[in-house]
């Protein structure tokens, strides 16, 4: 039997993306896996973690204080740290951004650097690039706190002789999306034959989580620091990809176009590995080189399994 001497915390396993990434490396037999979550509060939390504990109850460690989690760290002594904790929208406390995206990680390197902690991959976001002119306020909150923890993890990990991975994705798309998701929306639309209001006409760029997992598996054995820039191939204006979605599943999306507001939160182009982005020159991970799956199969896959938003979870 292979010694599994790769051991990998994933963190924030309750959310969409950490749950994907948890379901991927748990039933790879060469590394032991640890999710861990905070004792969720919202009900996509509880739904995903519920489902996910069902399955893989002993791999799967909640907690409610940071320093439960500390302790449950200095227990496990991972050598590759995944963290998939991220505070994209809060209304009332703004503190939270800061907490979340910012100290939560800085926390947490500084506590396993002590443990001979190899890897640290970190999901961010594409938005820390965006310019503050076009941002709308919530934006600004998400981007800016997780640039300052993209920045902090940089300079720890550095310190202490970590390699990262720092994945900057565009919208991250595929099974068990918050049901308020684009794409959940348009499937669920679908299925039920109820109007889906459409209110901006932004473009799109949509990177399939199932994609992210893959690269996630390859940069574990890699080393080196980077930073990458993840995108898919082609972007869309909302009202484009309504069509391409009908094309593609060859069904009828009822929808409504409501007063479109001229303001872009989004708007990515990339055609060729190295753009331009809202000004700043960054570079984009080939595609030929990470995205497998590419956004016609995953749609299709996903409206026919019926697992694309945390309300399908119930009746799987």
């Amino acid at each position: 039997m292979m010694k599994k001497s790769n051991r990998i915390l994933i963190l924030g396993v309750g959310g969409f993306i950490g749950t994907n990434v948890f379901n991927f490396f748990i039933n790879n037999k060469n590394y032991s896996v640890l999710g861990v979550s905070r004792i969720p509060k919202t009900d996509n939390s509880k739904t995903r973690l519920a489902f996910i504990k069902k399955v893989h109850n002993h791999n799967v460690y909640t907690y409610k204080s940071l320093n439960e989690l500390i302790a449950k760290i200095k227990e496990f002594k991972p050598n590759t740290i995944i963290n998939c904790v991220g505070l994209i929208f809060e209304k009332k406390y703004i503190g939270k951004y800061l907490f979340t995206n910012v100290i939560f990680p800085k926390k947490i390197i500084t506590e396993a650097s002590k443990f001979k902690l190899k890897k640290f991959i970190h999901l961010s976001t594409i938005d820390t690039s965006i310019s503050p002119n076009i941002m709308n306020r919530h934006l600004n909150y998400y981007a800016y706190s997780k640039k300052m923890g993209d920045e902090n993890i940089r300079k720890i990990c550095t310190d202490n002789s970590i390699s990262y991975t720092l994945l900057k994705s565009a919208t991250v798309y595929g099974n068990y999306m918050n049901d308020d998701r684009l794409i959940s929306q348009i499937l669920k639309n679908i299925k039920t034959g109820k109007k889906l209001n459409i209110h901006n006409n932004s473009k799109k760029n949509f990177v399939n989580v199932e994609n992210i997992c893959l690269l996630l598996n390859k940069e574990i054995k890699i080393n080196s620091s980077k930073t990458l820039y993840l995108c898919s191939k082609r972007s869309f204006f909302i009202i484009d990809f309504l069509k391409f979605v009908e094309k593609v599943l060859n069904k009828k999306i009822n929808y409504r176009i409501n007063n479109l507001t001229d303001k872009i939160v989004e708007n990515i182009e990339f055609k060729s590995y190295e753009e331009r982005y809202y000004g700043t020159k960054l570079r984009i991970v080939s595609f030929k080189d990470w995205e497998k799956i590419n956004i016609s199969s995953s749609i299709t896959n996903l409206y026919k399994c019926n697992q694309f938003s945390v309300s399908q979870i119930q009746s799987i």
